[in-house]
């Protein structure tokens, strides 16, 4: 249940940490404690079940909530749901429903994001399948994800195919300034920022990113090497590996990396600081 993205995920504010996992539910597990001690399994999908495509996503909310967001299935096709844990709760609350694609399923195979900007603001993006095509979709919430607005497509292109490519981008809502997605269209890495539509930055998979320094730094797999990008600067390296992650520190001065690197014939983690 760990390949294609389909790992643990984690959240946290203050001491609070949320580690959602999937099994045949989704389950999440909380500390206190900032990690010395964790809580017995609590599941978030209200449906049993619905959540075991395994693909999901967690997020903090600024008044010490957390949001999840999965793919369901309790209707057939795939759907978006999510739920709130409220600030010293153990227990998630109903599923609330995201989005259902009129075409009775959104893309099958491909990770939801969920992101806060901080403040008011709640964003969720997925791949969606419409027509045909399998483009990604955002929705917004300014009431905790109780509500969200009506969906709208990222990008200006679109991706006809009749497969799932597995890749799910990523995310950022960045208060006072907009929303950052980065996605995958065939074998394009796409940008989109609050001013740009969207810009090709290169060819690969699995791309992610993060805002540091008010600079935007994205990384993504390009056959064997995680090429790490610094939008502003223009900055480029490559490391060799695949899958990387990518997050800024709560104070926004940094963002760490993490990718599955190789040793001979192992797979190993391997991590760098970004400043």
């Amino acid at each position: 249940m760990v390949g294609m993205r389909r790992g643990p995920r984690i959240a946290a504010r203050d001491k609070r940490i949320v580690v959602t996992a999937p099994s045949k539910d989704l389950f999440s597990f909380i500390s206190e404690d900032m990690g010395k001690t964790w809580s017995p399994a609590s599941k978030v999908n209200d449906k049993p079940g619905a959540a075991s495509e395994g693909l999901q996503n967690i997020t903090a909310l600024p008044d010490g909530s957390f949001y999840a967001v999965w793919l369901d299935s309790r209707n057939g096709g795939a759907q978006i749901e999510g739920s709130r844990l409220e600030p010293g709760g153990r227990n998630w609350g109903q599923n609330i429903n995201v989005y259902n694609s009129p075409d009775k399923t959104v893309c099958e195979c491909c990770h939801p994001s969920v992101a806060s900007d901080g403040k008011n603001k709640l964003v969720v993006m997925w791949r969606n399948w419409l027509e045909g095509n399998r483009d990604f979709y955002v929705t917004e919430s300014t009431d905790r994800g109780n509500r969200f607005s009506p969906a709208t497509k990222i990008g200006t292109g679109s991706w006809p195919v009749k497969a799932c490519p597995m890749d799910g981008g990523g995310i950022i809502a960045a208060s006072n300034v907009g929303t950052f997605a980065i996605w995958r269209r065939q074998n394009e890495i796409m940008l989109s920022t609050p001013t740009l539509p969207e810009t090709q930055l290169g060819t690969g998979t699995q791309p992610v990113l993060a805002r540091v320094n008010e600079r935007t730094i994205v990384a993504w797999q390009d056959g064997s090497n995680v090429v790490i990008k610094d939008i502003d600067k223009g900055e480029v390296q490559r490391v060799s590996g695949a899958y990387p992650s990518l997050v800024a520190s709560p104070d926004g001065k940094r963002a760490y990396l993490a990718w599955e690197g190789t040793e001979g014939n192992r797979i190993i983690p391997k991590f760098v600081v970004a400043q």
